[in-house]
């Protein structure tokens, strides 16, 4: 069996860096696309899907929307971050 860690100390060893705070979480980005597109590819009876969302800035206002469609993620009564893009959303249901 191949884990993320797998896959993440791969790429370390092929870009020739060890892994830590931004470049890790840019690694392990690459990694969850990279799963999630092959998981999408076909309907795999055994697999379950999953999926990791990490944020570092809280958002607390506005109303966000995913469409399923075309994959976007809409920010409505507020302003994104300047920095948003490439960044994961973590969604608190609390």
């Amino acid at each position: 069996m191949i884990t993320v860690a797998d896959m993440m100390s791969h790429i370390a060893v092929q870009i020739n860096a060890s892994l830590g705070g931004y470049l890790e979480g840019k690694v392990r980005t690459a990694v969850l696309s990279a799963w999630a597109r092959l998981l999408s590819m076909h309907e795999w009876a055994y697999f379950h899907r999953v999926g990791t969302l990490i944020t570092y800035a809280g958002q607390s206002t506005g109303t966000v929307d995913f469409s399923t469609s075309t994959r976007l993620v809409t920010l409505t009564g507020a302003t994104w971050p300047t920095d948003v893009t490439n960044m994961q959303v973590r969604l608190d249901f609390n």
